[in-house]
């Protein structure tokens, strides 16, 4: 008899430990995992950020223009706005990776009050300059986009400098 309790007992205690590692551990890690996703997105894209979109302002209509010049330009313009186009999408896709992981976290605010996770309003604004930064594509908002990657970093914890 007393070895059915003990198989009880390490069975229940086997299956609480991992209710803890899957609903609460996990979680938490995850959260840790995309915090430094935001982290390697904002150093990789961070002479992206503020840059304006090319444009093809070539003229066409001029003798001897060589066509295969004109192509390489246009291609060259292409990847260029392909490559922010990537930039912007992913770290729009990243604002939304955040929310999710943050909450899939059970007992948020417990968890938060314990300094194991940045408080939520912190998640929801990062996630707004996330947006933002995604956004702000533009030649005139260059110095917009380093304070926006600066706040990211401290409203999540995050330790480097993109300046």
């Amino acid at each position: 008899m007393t070895y059915i309790f003990a198989v009880v007992v390490g069975l229940s205690i086997f299956i609480a430990g991992q209710i803890f590692v899957r609903f609460i551990l996990d979680p938490i890690h995850n959260l840790k995992i995309i915090k430094g996703e935001i982290a390697s997105t904002l150093i990789f894209n961070a002479n992206r950020y503020g840059l304006a979109y090319q444009k093809t302002n070539l003229a066409l209509d001029e003798p001897n223009l060589d066509k295969e010049l004109i192509d390489a330009k246009i291609a060259g313009i292409n990847k260029w706005n392909d490559e922010l186009n990537e930039a912007s999408d992913n770290t729009h896709a990243l604002a939304g990776k955040l929310i999710e992981c943050a909450e899939a976290i059970p007992f948020y605010e417990s968890t938060s009050y314990l300094k194991l996770v940045p408080p939520k309003s912190n998640i929801i604004e990062a996630k707004s300059q996330l947006i933002g930064l995604s956004n702000s594509f533009s030649g005139v908002l260059q110095h917009q986009s380093g304070k926006r990657s600066k706040k990211i970093c401290d409203l999540l914890s995050i330790v480097f400098s993109v300046d």
